[in-house]
């Protein structure tokens, strides 16, 4: 789930939800034609340096910058998905971390 102060990213979410599946190339039939990175980005805030420099732990620093609209790999996938960039089975393959 995207928080909802992230208004940036959940106006990335289309009215009516609708998923694609992969074509394949004209000679396979099943693959991907060109990639696209799925990301995840934390950028450093003062809240979180200061939770970095008290050796807080990981999940801790993970629930601040997500509290501050960082979204994860997977979250950036799905919207992908949703824009039918990429297919959700090929996010679940690729972002297997939460």
């Amino acid at each position: 789930m995207i928080p909802a102060s992230n208004t940036l990213d959940r106006a990335r979410i289309p009215k009516e939800l609708r998923f694609f599946s992969g074509a394949g190339c004209g000679y396979c039939r099943a693959g991907y034609k060109g990639r696209i990175g799925i990301y995840e980005v934390l950028p450093m805030t003062p809240a979180l340096e200061k939770l970095a420099n008290l050796n807080r732990p990981a999940d801790e620093l993970m629930a601040q910058a997500q509290k501050e609209g960082m979204i994860t790999m997977k979250q950036d996938g799905y919207l992908k998905a949703l824009a039918g960039i990429t297919t959700v089975e090929e996010v679940l393959r690729e972002a297997r971390m939460d």
